[in-house]
């Protein structure tokens, strides 16, 4: 590679990088207004029922059951490939209709 292709080549790669870290910088906080701490802590007030700032088994084995539940659409105790692609999608759906209002444009 020539000097010059390699000039250009770092300076591309400096401007994409600095253009990420200002993307980043200005993220919009998740839905609620929540970045990723705040939700993680609400995750995890929310398993710890007792409030005593530990997760038991039992709590962790009831969150666990309730993700189950609400993956398992007709309740038959099984959750079929089906049934999770469903959830994805109506996931998909709700983060699609989340980013419209946000943004009072349609999202493709």
């Amino acid at each position: 590679m020539t000097f010059s292709k390699t000039l250009l080549a770092s300076f591309a790669i400096g401007t994409m990088a600095l253009a990420s870290l200002g993307t980043l910088a200005n993220a919009e906080p998740h839905e609620g207004g929540k970045g990723h701490k705040a939700r993680g802590a609400e995750h995890f007030a929310k398993m710890d029922t007792d409030g005593d700032g530990k997760i038991s088994l039992e709590e962790h084995q009831a969150a666990s059951q309730d993700r189950f539940s609400k993956l398992d659409a007709d309740g038959d105790g099984f959750v079929t490939h089906e049934e999770m692609k469903a959830k994805k999608e109506a996931m998909r759906e709700k983060r699609k209709a989340h980013k419209e209002k946000m943004s009072d444009k349609p999202v493709e």
